[in-house]
């Protein structure tokens, strides 16, 4: 007991040194600097060695997503007033998070639980059932000649045939736990013909739609289960991982929807430094800057309880995200154009309910619901699965809301395992029933 405490004492001692110095800086590079090493050793002090520890994946995510926009400022010197409060609200978001997270409990590397492990030989035959309505929403999009991503999810919203890719959330779940039976089953990382049926798959999600959040998601998951169950993890390992797909991000957007819109070279050329800092990775921190230029007006919570809400059956529908309200009603209000949405970020959600409270508040409720499926994970190999289909979520929500954590995370996460479970109901009943 006193052992943790003195550890708690330590975490906040160190937390609040960083913070003084990020507030009295007067250089964005020195706050990068700071927040970079604040962020570092935050992994660094975690106990738990194994990669699905929250801290050791949300924080270099966090990171990556924070710093890249402000770099972007610093390096073409396009810093203004506002850009000094980007990476203090980055420190925010991580420090909240890491307080709910931080377990010093917590030592060693894991093994995959086998407890409610009897979905496996269903989660197999799960996984070709969920692709067939993905193929025939990919094959209709092809024949309508969607020309977009943004005119893709538009007609997807009243087009119920396009909307069948949503099925890409149940099959990536039922893979993930056929994944996690298979590699347990035989002690080893198992990448059969499954693994790259379900990657040539998301491929060709990304190549009619240019969604590619399927492809990172998988190539992620298979990543945290080979360093928390088979590799000794090195900290530093997802940190330079982040730092090599920032700049494989611009290449990857030559081909988004490429079968539907084909190739364009021409902007090969543009390949350099702005593209790669003005990437994916730079909309979270992009959003939180755009906020401070034109400024808001405070939801008091409404845009919070608003995205609970939308996870509620029927009754959801009558409340629009976070994240729709920014680029439907905010930027239109604001005259910044575009024809594509940004995103928006859980940092500018907490910003425009409570300000700084609001931003603290939001990664703290995150990191306990995370630590709830963390908790769970390690006894349970329907939750293990369950929380690693959670945390690629979160991490999306860094550049989305909250309505993306309570609905796509934590309620579809649950629908998933249930139509898991009613298909291994169902072939163990034929099952008996042939015998």
């Amino acid at each position: 007991m006193n052992k943790r405490f003195f550890c708690y004492a330590g975490f906040l001692t160190f937390s609040l040194l960083f913070f003084v110095l990020i507030i009295i800086s007067a250089s964005m590079l020195n706050d990068l600097i700071l927040f970079t090493c604040y962020s570092v050793l935050l992994v660094y002090i975690n106990p738990a060695k194994d990669a699905l520890s929250p801290i050791n994946w949300f924080v270099p995510f966090n990171w990556v997503y924070s710093v890249t926009y402000p770099v972007y400022l610093w390096f073409f010197g396009l810093e203004d007033e506002y850009s000094y409060n980007l990476v203090l609200c980055s420190f925010l978001a991580a420090f909240s998070f890491g307080l709910a997270t931080l377990d010093f409990k917590a030592e060693g590397y894991l093994k995959i639980p086998c407890k409610h492990g009897q979905f496996f030989p269903a989660s197999r035959i799960a996984v070709f059932f969920f692709s067939v309505p993905v193929l025939v929403s990919l094959l209709y999009a092809i024949q309508l000649g969607i020309g977009s991503k943004r005119e893709f999810i538009d007609m997807s919203r009243v087009n119920p045939v396009l909307g069948l890719v949503a099925f890409v959330y149940p099959l990536t779940f039922c893979y993930t736990y056929f994944f996690l039976g298979a590699s347990s089953k035989f002690s080893r990382l198992n990448l059969g013909f499954l693994f790259f049926f379900v990657l040539t798959l998301f491929c060709f999600v990304f190549a009619v739609t240019g969604e590619r959040d399927n492809i990172f998601r998988i190539l992620l998951i298979v990543f945290l289960v080979l360093f928390s169950f088979f590799r000794q993890y090195k900290k530093y390992y997802l940190f330079l991982g982040l730092f090599l797909v920032l700049f494989l991000l611009p290449v990857t957007q030559l081909f988004k929807g490429f079968l539907v819109t084909g190739i364009d070279l021409s902007s090969v050329n543009q390949l350099a430094m702005r593209e790669v800092l003005f990437g994916e990775f730079s909309s979270s921190s992009r959003n939180i800057h755009t906020l401070y230029t034109y400024g808001w007006e405070y939801q008091y919570g409404y845009g919070i309880i608003s995205d609970i809400l939308r996870s509620i059956p029927v009754i959801g529908r009558s409340f629009e995200s976070s994240t729709y309200w920014y680029n439907s009603t905010y930027r239109v209000e604001n005259g910044i154009g575009g024809t594509s949405g940004w995103g928006f970020s859980l940092i500018g959600q907490g910003l425009v309910n409570f300000g700084l409270i609001g931003v603290f508040f939001i990664f703290f409720l995150v990191g306990i619901i995370t630590r709830y499926f963390r908790q769970k994970s390690l006894i349970s190999r329907a939750y293990l699965a369950l929380y690693l289909y959670f945390l690629t979520m979160v991490i999306y929500s860094i550049r989305a809301d909250l309505s993306n954590v309570i609905s796509q995370g934590v309620k579809n996460g649950f629908i998933s395992l249930g139509l898991l479970m009613v298909i291994s109901w169902f072939l163990s009943k034929k099952n008996r029933g042939v015998s």
